[in-house]
C-alpha cells in the first residue's frame, strides 16, 4: 500500500501522515512526501522526494507516483498578496500533478484533494448550514483559487478517480491559529473582531484525519465532494469558553472590536503588503472572512455514504490541543 502524501510539514498533513503509517487499514503502508526542498525534509518514517510542481515532468521523474496507488494533496497556499499568487500555489499544483499522474502506470486508484469550506462560501443563513448541493460562493480569493482547483480535478473525470474533501475549521496539535487565541485568553481577555454573535463550524484534527483515510479506501466516496466537521454550529464565546476552561483561567473581560475599525485594520494592513511586498497577518481578505456571519456546514452526506463520525467534541478537542501546546513548550 504506498500514499503519496503533499504538504506534510504542515498543521493537517503531518498528522495525516503519520496516521497511514499506523492506521489498521495502513498495515504495511509506505508513505511518501512530494517537497518543494530537500531542506524540507519529511516526519520520521515517511520518504521524501523533492519535486518542482512548475514542472510537471519533474514530479513524474521523482518516481514518487510508481506503484502508488493513492495521492492525497494537502499543500497550498493561504497568504498571498493576488489571485494569481494564490492561483500559483493552490491551482497549479492540482494541474502538474494531473499531468504527472497520467505519466505513471499502474493508474491511481484515487486522487483526494483537501479542499476549504471556503472554495463554498459561507452558509446563506442561520439554521442553513451549507451543503455540497448548493452553488458554491466563494468571496475571497483564496476561496476563488481553491474553487478552480476543485473544478480541475473534477473536469478530468474518468481520468483518475477523485474525491475532494472541504474542512471547517480545523483545530488541534501544531495549529497556531487556535494558539494565537490560548495566549490571548491565557491574559483572561475574550477579544472578538466584529464577530461576537458569528457562528461557525469546526472539527479536530484527528478526527479530519480519520475521515479523510475514510474517503480515501471508500468506493462511496469515488467522485464526490464532501464537508467534514463536527461542531456544525458553535458561537465564538462557546470557542472561548472551551479554551478557556481548558486553560483553567477565567475570561476576566470581553470586548467586541467594532466593525469600522476592524475594517480599518484590514486596510492597514493592505497598505504595509504593498509596501513591504510581504502579506500581513491582518488584511481585508482576512477581515471579510472573520467577518462572514455563518461559516457552518453539515457532514451529512459524509455521514451518509462513507460512515463518516467525528468522535470529539470541542471541550475534548481544545483540551487535547492545550496539553500537546504545553508538553512541546509553545504555551
Amino acid at each position: 500500500m504506498v500514499f503519496v502524501v503533499t504538504g506534510t510539514n504542515g498543521f493537517i498533513g503531518s498528522r495525516l501522515a503519520t496516521t497511514l503509517l499506523t492506521h489498521e487499514a495502513g498495515q504495511h503502508a509506505e508513505v511518501r512526501a512530494l517537497v518543494r526542498s530537500p531542506d524540507a525534509g519529511a516526519p520520521p518514517g515517511i520518504t521524501p522526494y523533492v519535486v518542482d510542481y512548475r514542472r510537471p515532468e519533474s514530479i513524474a521523474a521523482s518516481g514518487a507516483l510508481e506503484g502508488a496507488g493513492y495521492l492525497i494533496h494537502l499543500a497550498g497556499v493561504t497568504k498571498a498578496l493576488s489571485l494569481d499568487s494564490f492561483r500559483e500555489g493552490n491551482v497549479e499544483p492540482v494541474a502538474s500533478l494531473l499531468k504527472a499522474i497520467k505519466s505513471v502506470a499502474p493508474p491511481l486508484k484515487r486522487f483526494v484533494l483537501v479542499s476549504s469550506q471556503a472554495a463554498a462560501g459561507p452558509a446563506p443563513g442561520p439554521g442553513r448550514p451549507r451543503s455540497e448541493s448548493d452553488p458554491a460562493e466563494p468571496f475571497d480569493v483564496y476561496g476563488i483559487s481553491k474553487l478552480e482547483a476543485e473544478q480541475l480535478l473534477s473536469d478530468q473525470a474518468g481520468a483518475s478517480p477523485f474525491t475532494i474533501v472541504r474542512p471547517s475549521a480545523v483545530y488541534g496539535p501544531r495549529d497556531v491559529d487556535f494558539l494565537k487565541l490560548f495566549k490571548q485568553l491565557r491574559l483572561g481577555a475574550g477579544l472578538y473582531p466584529a464577530n461576537r454573535n458569528n457562528r461557525l463550524a469546526t472539527i479536530f484534527v484527528d478526527d479530519l484525519v480519520s475521515g479523510l483515510i475514510q474517503a480515501t479506501y471508500s468506493e462511496a466516496a469515488r467522485d464526490q465532494v464532501f464537508f467534514m466537521t463536527n461542531e456544525e454550529d458553535i458561537g465564538w464565546p462557546e470557542v472561548y469558553r472551551a479554551m478557556a476552561r481548558a486553560l483553567e483561567a477565567p475570561m476576566r473581560f470581553e470586548w467586541e472590536i467594532p466593525a469600522p475599525i476592524v475594517r480599518a485594520t484590514g486596510l492597514l494592513g493592505d497598505a504595509v503588503s504593498r509596501l513591504t511586498g510581504q502579506v500581513s497577518v491582518v488584511n481585508s481578505q482576512k477581515v471579510a472572512l472573520g467577518m462572514a456571519p455563518y461559516w457552518t456546514c453539515s457532514a451529512e452526506k459524509a455521514r451518509r455514504l462513507i460512515g463518516f463520525s467525528p468522535a470529539t467534541p470541542l471541550e475534548a478537542g481544545m483540551a487535547a490541543t492545550l496539553a500537546w501546546y504545553r508538553q512541546q513548550g509553545w504555551l
